[in-house]
């Protein structure tokens, strides 16, 4: 039947509209046994929504897919899909679909990856997101079969299954081959395009089928902990009294131990840690340890003792790896540099966040390595977040190092360090945050809404995790630029060839230069260098080589000064006053509540004692600007834009109790740059009906 772009009429969608549970195991699956499909990459038209018309009225029990109406418009309710099944769309675009709040029906790509060839390589990827983000209920891996047809090799004529031997374990006998598209003489035909299953032609898994069984798999090896190896049940309906497993323990000498493991009794999504039968050995080398789960019972798929699934746990890495990386940082130790190291999926348990415990990478970056270090600041209870401190520029400045997952109390505790250096300017590192040019990653879209986007120290973020390098820019809730950079240089000549990224911070010029060489391949240099050596020794694409304008002298990791302290700017530097006043909440001894009227920035000298209402209006002192706060109570924030110019300047805070005997208790802070906490308490000093705060001078040098 043709397809027409027309769409005359709308019928209704009696399909589920309600947001999509999170996964494909929910029990919503109980009342969809089995769908009906409009067809196949055959576009959208008028025809489709009478199809589906006709279809909902014949069985309106069962859902009705469509890719081709779906793609259109993934919320849209109204069309001849009742499922939005996109095909191989990025994981990022669905995640943040299901996280968007517009979504009225569930998102279940029809494909997300294709078996051709070697690919399949994201499977993990899709299932981490789908597991892990409300709205996501699945998708289909297109698709199971190779359509390859014996052929013997001589005459170009199908074989058939008869003869002796001509296939085993996928791999056709010599003679014979896999015949597929263009095989049998034809002109016309897709090649290899049927070749595209997660099993051979006669019926042997592929690599990827063992790797989606494990995907899959109704047991899963989660974590490690001091009682042992935390198991969960994978399922949504059953327990696992169908099962039954042995572990295997694979040690770095080359044996193997086994021993019959019992599964515990839990609910579908529970967990229990089991204990080992074994003890690990004293060698600090690399261990494996294998649940292998078999079926109890003959089964209508496979019979007694099939093997299921066959989850891993690391549970010691390979402590030679980390001790010799441990060794090559010695050399920053010994010429006395400051630095970072922050944990990856690679180095660590990927399905793990900062509370998975002891590793060999912890017993080499750790914090123990780095205590007695100029620039170490602490670390995370855990020890896998770390901050550091550095001067430079005449001020302080806070490097964050995130672990690969942060936890709840890892969130909590990179929040509580930013709030105990209220001064410093931040630069935020993590494993994975920006995964291509001005795009997140859902975890990068996670740690950017529970950390970045409220913290307006952090201007600077850098991560790797994906490739090739990019950037993007994002306006925080202060509404100022936060610079985020993918530096990861993996999939670069040897494997990035040592490629290293250098940040040159010019504040007379506010702009950060970037550059990106391999010291590797410079050092070669004299050596002679062949094409792509000097191709890669110093990259100069828009995401390698570039400057970043910033001010940040806005935002509130500014310098700090209290009431009564004193700050240096240079001439012509924009400032921003941030003065939080917190009014008072009882009143003085006279019974009268004291009240903050004016803020003023008065420019000049200030010529006698602070607490002489005379001397603060000497004839060489100048009010240019005041501040009318009368009657606002509670907490809250002024801030006022200023250039320094050829004069000294300084803030006051000025009201009235009502007597002239009265002791305040107002609080207030004053901060160029931004907030802190002052609480002058009763301490201010007091003329007539009016009472003056100890000023904050501002000095102004010459450039």
């Amino acid at each position: 039947m043709p397809s027409s772009p027309t769409r005359p009429r709308r019928w209704p969608t009696p399909g589920p509209t309600a947001p999509a549970p999170r996964s494909a195991r929910s029990p919503n699956w109980c009342r969809w046994p089995w769908s009906r499909s409009l067809g196949n990459e055959s576009d959208y038209g008028a025809n489709h929504d009478a199809a589906a018309g006709w279809v909902r009225r014949h069985d309106p029990t069962r859902p009705v897919p469509y890719e081709g109406a779906a793609k259109l418009d993934w919320a849209a309710a109204d069309d001849a899909s009742d499922i939005a099944c996109p095909m191989y769309a990025p994981i990022e675009d669905c995640a943040a679909h299901a996280l968007s709040g517009e979504q009225t029906r569930p998102l279940i790509p029809c494909e997300y990856a294709h078996a051709m060839g070697n690919s399949n390589g994201t499977l993990a990827d899709h299932w981490s997101a789908i597991e892990s983000t409300p709205g996501l209920q699945g998708s289909f891996i297109w698709e199971f079969w190779d359509h390859g047809i014996l052929q013997r090799v001589t005459d170009g004529r199908p074989a058939g299954r008869s003869g002796a031997g001509p296939y085993d374990n996928g791999v056709a006998a010599p003679g014979y081959r896999w015949a597929y598209g263009g095989d049998f003489g034809e002109a016309i035909h897709d090649g290899a395009f049927i070749a595209d299953g997660i099993v051979f032609p006669d019926r042997t898994p592929k690599p990827v089928m063992y790797e989606h069984r494990e995907i899959a798999a109704p047991v899963l090896l989660q974590s490690y902990r001091h009682e042992g190896p935390v198991v969960l049940n994978h399922q949504c309906f059953r327990g696992l009294d169908w099962l039954e497993a042995r572990w295997e323990l694979t040690l770095a000498d080359g044996r193997t131990l086994t021993a019959p493991a019992e599964l515990p009794d839990l609910r579908p999504g529970e967990t229990a840690a089991l204990p080992l039968p074994f003890a690990l050995p004293d060698d600090g080398g690399e261990a494996w340890v294998t649940l292998r789960v078999t079926t109890k019972d003959d089964e209508p798929w496979g019979p007694r003792g099939t093997e299921v699934c066959a989850p891993q746990l690391r549970l010691r890495g390979a402590q030679a790896e980390c001790d010799a990386i441990g060794e090559a940082f010695e050399l920053l130790d010994r010429r006395g540099v400051g630095y970072s190291v922050l944990a990856g999926n690679h180095d660590v348990r990927s399905s793990t966040n900062d509370q998975r415990g002891a590793t060999p990478y912890l017993d080499t970056f750790g914090p123990e390595p780095f205590a007695g270090k100029p620039t170490f600041g602490g670390a995370s209870p855990d020890g896998y977040n770390t901050f550091h401190l550095f001067k430079a520029a005449g001020r302080e400045w806070l490097v964050l190092a995130l672990d690969w997952r942060l936890s709840d109390k890892g969130y909590a505790w990179a929040k509580d360090v930013i709030a105990r250096h209220p001064s410093a300017p931040v630069i935020l590192t993590t494993h994975e945050l920006v995964y291509g040019d001005d795009a997140l990653s859902s975890y990068g879209q996670q740690l950017w809404d529970k950390l970045v986007k409220d913290h307006d120290q952090i201007f600077l973020t850098l991560n790797g995790h994906y490739w090739p390098a990019a950037r993007a820019v994002r306006k925080n809730a202060a509404g100022n630029d936060v610079h985020l950079h993918l530096t990861n240089y993996q999939n670069r000549y040897y494997g990035g060839a040592a490629m290293i990224r250098l940040y040159h911070f010019d504040l007379d010029r506010n702009t950060i230069d970037v550059e990106t060489l391999s010291p590797w391949i410079l050092g070669r240099a004299a050596k002679g260098l062949n094409e792509l050596e000097r191709e890669e020794m110093v990259l100069s694409g828009d995401a390698d080589r570039f400057s970043v304008d910033i001010d940040s002298r806005d935002r509130d990791h500014g310098r700090g000064v209290t009431l009564g302290g004193r700050l240096r700017v240079r001439k012509g530097e924009r400032l921003t006053l941030s003065i939080t006043v917190t009014s008072a909440s009882r009143p003085n001894p006279q019974g009268i509540l004291p009240e903050l009227a004016h803020v003023d920035v008065i420019r000049g000298a200030v010529r006698g004692p602070v607490a002489d209402r005379d001397s603060w209006r000497a004839p060489d002192t100048k009010v240019v600007h005041t501040r009318d706060v009368s009657g606002r109570k509670g907490t809250y924030t002024l801030r006022i834009p200023l250039v320094a110019g050829d004069e000294s300047f300084y803030v006051r805070l000025r009201g009235s109790d009502g007597n002239r005997n009265g002791a305040g208790y107002l609080g207030a802070s004053v901060d160029p740059h931004g907030p802190i906490v002052h609480e002058p308490g009763n301490g201010d000093p007091w003329a007539d009906t009016w009472f003056y705060s100890n000023p904050v001078f501002v000095d102004v040098k010459g450039v």
